[in-house]
Order: C-alpha cells, then structure tokens, then sequence
C-alpha cells in the first residue's frame, strides 16, 4: 500500500498561499501576514496530531519554519528584482506537499509504534532493554511507513509538461532504485510503505518543478502506473468521475470505472 499526499486542504489552501507569497513579493507587498497564516495552519495540524508527543509535533514544526527562512529567502530575490518568475513559483509551491506528507508518514510511524507496544503487552511479549531507541519504521506487524519525496522518481520531459509527458523508463528505474534502497534498510520482515509527496516531480535535467494545479491526484495515476496496481482510490472533495464537466455538458455521464490514462 503506497500513499500519495496532497498540501494542506482548507481555506485558504496552502498552495495558494505560496503562491500568492510569489505574486506579492514580485508587487514588494507584505507577505508576512501570508507566511504566518502558513506557519499557523501547520502548526494548528501538528498540536492536534500529536498532543502526547511534544517532541515530534516540535522536530516537524523546526523543519516548517526552517522551509520557511528558506522561502523567506527567496521571496527576497523575487521582490528586489520584481520578478514572479515561473520557477520560483514552481520550487515556492511545492513545500505544501512536502510538509503534508512529513508530518502523516510521522503519524503513521508514531501509530504503528503505539499498536505494536499495545500488541506486546496483550500477549505477554518480552520487552527489548537492551535498545535505547525503538525504530518507528518497523513496528506493529513490520509495517514500515517511509517519507518519499517524488522528485526522486517522476521525472518529466519539462519542455512537453502541458501534455503531460512523463519519463516512463526513467521514473520507473528510479522507483526500482529507492524502493531497494529503502527496503535494504529494513529488516526481512518488514512491509515497506511508501508516503509520497504528490504535485511535485523532477525534469530531465534534475531540477524541481511541479504538475501543475491539482497535480496529486496526478502523482497518484503516474504511482499507480508504475506500480502496475490492480487500483487507486481518490480521496477528495468532489463525488464521482464525470465524461465532462456538467456546467458545459448537462448530459455527461458517471464513469463507473477509469484507467489510468485516462486518470492521467
């Protein structure tokens, strides 16, 4: 079982914020007020996530706010130069996912460690004095929940990215290799899951870019391709898959079932 994450949802939603940090930093407006509507969403997830585990939820928030001196930093560029330009976009509005999938693979592990230690003591299991740490990635039936960022594995042919052109052989000897690397570091028993940001992907050449908008439910298709899973499921705020969209086509139909191309 592999997860793909989206940014955090709401209103607003955190991609549109860094983006809207972009759009004033290139006007020299105040984006103070917009970075700390982001810090405080997260921080809001993370107090609620974690309320009996202080030290996580604080190692997860010094990772947010260290992401954003960085785009601080950034922002800085943008607005001496006046410049909104599309890569810094790009690179600034992909953090939402990064930090979304941090903080569930996290919760995930953290979850898993729980229902092991509540399974060991129900059945009478001995506990191991001897480690100074539990490893929280093999825990609760081996299940191993591991962060993976996508711009590791889906790699596009930028110059095409308005078709949608994907790197298929690339992307999927990328995925061979992480997934091994990671699973070496597991033990034999292990299950390994992959909690994998969604919207962002690598060009050719290296270099961060994004799917554009609503790019998650993408990554997802593109996993689910390379994995050659028997399905995917969606979770998100509309109901069914339609062959149009209704507000042109009142008569467009329910799609009962959908390819992956055709997800694509």
């Amino acid at each position: 079982c592999m997860v793909v994450v989206s940014a955090m949802g709401g209103k607003p939603k955190t991609t549109d914020l860094l983006l809207d940090c972009v759009k004033l930093a290139a006007d020299r407006r105040d984006v103070q007020p917009l970075m700390g509507a982001i810090l405080a969403k997260h921080e809001t997830c993370l107090r609620d996530l974690f309320p009996s585990s202080a030290e996580e939820g604080n190692r997860l928030m010094s990772i947010i706010q260290q992401d954003l001196r960085d785009i601080a930093d950034i922002l800085k560029t943008v607005s001496l130069m006046k410049w909104n330009a599309h890569r810094i976009s790009e690179a600034v509005s992909g953090y939402g996912e990064l930090w979304s999938t941090k903080i569930l693979a996290a919760l995930l592990r953290q979850r898993a460690l729980t229902a092991k230690q509540e399974y060991d003591i129900d059945a009478g299991a001995p506990s191991d004095d001897d480690e100074d740490e539990c490893d929280a990635t093999t825990d609760a039936g081996e299940h191993a929940f591991v962060y993976l960022d996508a711009r590791r594995v889906i790699t596009v042919d930028e110059d095409a990215i308005e078709d949608g052109v994907i790197e298929w052989t690339i992307s999927q000897n990328k995925l061979q290799d992480v997934y091994a690397q990671e699973l070496a570091k597991l033990p034999s028993t292990a299950r390994l899951h992959f909690i994998m940001t969604g919207y962002v992907a690598s060009n050719t050449n290296g270099v961060a870019t994004t799917l554009q908008r609503d790019g998650s439910d993408y990554s997802a298709a593109i996993l689910g391709k390379l994995l050659q899973s028997t399905g995917i499921t969606i979770w998100t705020d509309v109901d069914v898959v339609l062959t149009a969209d209704p507000r042109r086509v009142p008569l467009c139909q329910v799609l009962q079932q959908v390819s992956y191309n055709e997800a694509r």
